[in-house]
């Protein structure tokens, strides 16, 4: 009996803990990593797999960073031979689904730099869900060829 007290009683503190303000179960990030700037300038791209784990449409209305004065998303498109950058307000993802953030594609834009980031450094982001949860992603960063 003493076992099943146990357990309950580790279920509700983990319901209670488990979705706190700095944290979201509903997406999944993966392969996070920033560009590194050219000779210290102060804008860059981030980018990263993010899949939607839950059953429920999750949407990402902003990311920050506390070393990035403005994060936005952006969106490359291709018109008539000229690529141009579009900021999207946010990302939504139905269920089980997967977007990837890349170069040329999909990407965070990263203005206004604090810091010099030079390749091996870390850089964490964090995502605003437009349920109120945020979710901390270390994105490390790295040499990367400019399209």
């Amino acid at each position: 009996m003493r076992g099943f007290k146990i357990v309950g009683l580790l279920i509700i503190v983990s319901s209670v803990f488990g979705c706190s303000d700095m944290t979201s179960s509903l997406v999944q990030v993966r392969n996070a990593w920033v560009r590194e700037p050219p000779g210290g300038h102060p804008i860059t791209g981030a980018y990263m797999e993010i899949t939607n784990t839950s059953n429920a449409i999750c949407e990402i209305i902003q990311v920050s960073s506390s070393k990035v004065g403005r994060v936005e998303i952006h969106q490359t498109e291709h018109d008539n031979g000229t690529m141009r950058m579009r900021k999207i307000d946010s990302l939504k993802l139905r269920p089980g689904e997967q977007i990837i953030l890349q170069p040329g594609g999909l990407h965070l834009m990263l203005m206004d730099l604090a810091d010099d980031l030079k390749a091996g450094d870390i850089l964490m982001l964090l995502l605003h869900f437009s349920d109120g949860t945020k979710q901390q992603v270390e994105s490390s960063v790295r040499k990367g060829t400019y399209e």
